[in-house]
């Protein structure tokens, strides 16, 4: 499974970042402990170290520390972006995820495409359809319902459609 987005990357980290992605954190552990041996002050080595310590070892202290660390020394880096956001949602903290993926989102490059995924995965709602009214008033439920349901028959209608 070789993505196209991460050939920029050094064959050892491409390794590593593909582990994450997997879920197989241990390997991604030791892949980034040894870069981080040889390159302590990459700011993308810091990220992954700091996700990989909050989503292996619980410590979200630390590990929110360091994604916030690297993003700041690199703050032109999508993958970084991507891994405090990942952070974030980890801690439950999903309204600053979105906020980090949107300002990934920003930035021009070619792991766009993990931030769009990510983007997906934690769902944005959708804004109400009388503004001036409360979220949770009848009318804007109901409204919002019927938006909904017809947004839904298109969208699947278009699926079908043989030469989309």
């Amino acid at each position: 499974m070789t993505d196209l987005h991460l050939a920029d990357l050094p064959p050892q980290m491409n390794q590593g970042v593909q582990y994450v992605e997997m879920g197989r954190l241990d390997e991604a552990w030791n892949i980034f402990l040894e870069l981080a041996h040889a390159d302590e002050d990459s700011p993308l080595v810091k990220s992954y170290m700091g996700l990989l310590r909050l989503l292996r070892e619980k410590d979200a202290a630390t590990g929110l520390s360091l994604c916030r660390e690297a993003l700041e020394a690199d703050p032109g880096e999508a993958l970084l972006h991507l891994n405090l956001a990942k952070a974030y949602a980890a801690c439950g903290q999903r309204y600053a995820a979105i906020q980090t993926v949107r300002q990934g989102l920003r930035i021009r490059s070619p792991h766009r495409s993990m931030l769009v995924r990510l983007s997906a995965e934690l769902g944005v709602r959708r804004k109400p359809v009388l503004r001036f009214l409360q979220r949770d008033h009848p009318l804007n439920k109901v409204l919002g319902m019927l938006t909904w349901k017809f947004s839904s028959a298109r969208a699947s209608t278009l699926r079908r459609t043989p030469w989309r």
